[in-house]
């Protein structure tokens, strides 16, 4: 009974004969009798069969029987193989399905990694050729990349105020020196051309406009310590009558000087 349900689930077929090759046992008719192939007790199907097995049972050295096993080719066969093959492909498809998941995940995380590497590499750039207005732009997962980026974000506003102090002491240097320069040079124009003579009050407007450029050039010698946080600024009342009179002697002589003209 096992044999001949292995044999139902495996889809074969056993069959045993005697010396005189007469059927004793099928295991599709799961009987233990003996059943006659034929009326001559021959099997038509010993010799000459297709797939199958077939080894002669030997006792003391004399044949008794033969042992026969052949595989059944009906629908069974046919659905086991159909569902090998289509088992077969939806692995195959299984198998391509996911590597090409795969494939788009991982350029999915290379691209998040790689543009903004690629953005900080190109606003680097720009920072380099002078243009401080480029900023990262990020979409908020606060990883290590967007870390390195706000640290640039940073580093480019500083440079950038840093940039606008600059211009706007240069600017501020290149006025305060313009004027006392000016004051001199017209004074000295009117002294040559003898429209003014070299009085002591002219000549000490000129002296204190010499004495105005030399603190200057000295205040700019300090500035390379106004960024030392340990600096402190010594504040100290001054009058605006003083500062107002100095302004207007030294604008005196160039206003007089474009009156005679």
């Amino acid at each position: 009974m096992d044999i001949s349900h292995q044999a139902m689930l495996r889809h074969f077929v056993v069959r045993i004969y005697d010396e005189q090759q007469n059927l004793v046992w099928d295991s599709n008719q799961k009987s233990m009798s003996m059943h006659p192939a034929d009326p001559t007790g021959m099997n038509p199907q010993v010799n000459g069969i297709k797939n199958a097995i077939v080894k002669t049972i030997m006792k003391d050295g004399q044949k008794i029987g033969t042992f026969e096993m052949q595989v059944i080719d009906g629908p069974f066969q046919e659905q086991d193989q159909h569902f090998l093959r289509m088992f077969n492909w939806l692995l195959w498809a299984a198998l391509i399905l996911v590597l090409i998941g795969v494939y788009f995940f991982s350029r999915f995380i290379a691209t998040g990694i790689s543009n903004p590497l690629i953005q900080i590499k190109w606003i680097a750039k720009r920072m380099r050729e002078g243009d401080l207005s480029r900023r990262v732009r990020f979409a908020g997962n606060k990883t290590e990349i967007e870390e390195v980026g706000l640290a640039l974000n940073h580093l480019a506003d500083v440079l950038q105020s840093q940039d606008k102090l600059r211009k706007n002491l240069t600017a501020d240097v290149a006025h305060e020196l313009r004027t006392p320069l000016a004051t001199i040079q017209s004074y000295i124009e009117a002294f040559q051309d003898g429209v003014w003579e070299a009085s002591s009050d002219k000549l000490q407007i000129c002296h204190d406009q010499v004495v105005r450029l030399v603190q200057l050039i000295k205040d700019l010698e300090k500035l390379t310590a106004v960024g030392n946080p340990m600096i402190e600024l010594k504040k100290e009342r001054i009058c605006l009558n003083e500062v107002i009179h100095d302004s207007i002697n030294s604008v005196a002589g160039q206003f007089n000087d474009k009156t005679f003209h």
